[in-house]
């Protein structure tokens, strides 16, 4: 059966509508494998361009002993703030700034769901074969589950989030952008937040 080759690359930009990875833009795509260190055989590399930024990265969530895994790895981004108190006094310019805490992280998720029965992905990473006769029935409902659980998604793996140490996500809302011509392929954007456990002591 005929199957369907499509680049990430242009995929992203189709639906996001900007080029999420810039150096597409500057570069030959036959040169990605070289450009994007995706080696998976080397346990220590991680995802990402010559600056150290990461664009891509390995993401399997669990949920009460299930397992998500995205067989397209998807975009993470993780932004992250300190609480800070600031007090105004009388008589001096400014404020005075009690750093309080930090806030938990904002994890936004763009990615491609595809049956992963039918799945290919190059040694680049960044071509995929899937079958256009399949829709993804199972990891869209399984990604429905996940996101209507109302609780914690523990974080099996990930690279990027295992750097700021968030081993644990709560769902804020899901959404699926449009994406003509790709009946096999649903792209969704998924906002989280970083989550822990807590032990409350009462006395």
């Amino acid at each position: 059966m005929a199957k369907l080759i499509f680049d990430i690359g242009d995929l992203y930009g189709r639906v996001w509508g900007g080029l999420l990875f810039p150096e597409l833009l500057r570069r030959n795509k036959e040169n990605l494998k070289d450009y994007f260190k995706l080696n998976k055989n080397d346990e220590n590399a991680i995802p990402a361009n010559p600056l150290g930024k990461p664009v891509q990265s390995e993401l399997v969530l669990r949920l009460d002993g299930e397992e998500m895994r995205f067989a397209v790895p998807p975009v993470l981004t993780i932004t992250g703030s300190i609480n800070v108190v600031e007090t105004a006094v009388a008589g001096l310019d400014g404020t005075i700034k009690e750093i309080a805490s930090v806030s938990d992280y904002s994890v936004n998720i763009k990615g491609f769901l595809v049956d992963s029965n039918y799945t290919d992905v190059e040694a680049n990473g960044f071509r995929f074969r899937v079958n256009p006769s399949e829709f993804p029935e199972k990891e869209l409902r399984r990604l429905r589950r996940f996101f209507e659980a109302k609780k914690m998604i523990e974080v099996v793996e990930s690279r990027l989030l295992n750097f700021f140490n968030i081993k644990n996500l709560l769902f804020k809302s899901l959404n699926f952008p449009e994406l003509e011509g790709y009946t096999a392929t649903i792209p969704f954007e998924a906002e989280a937040v970083s989550d822990q456990e807590y032990t409350l002591i009462l006395e």
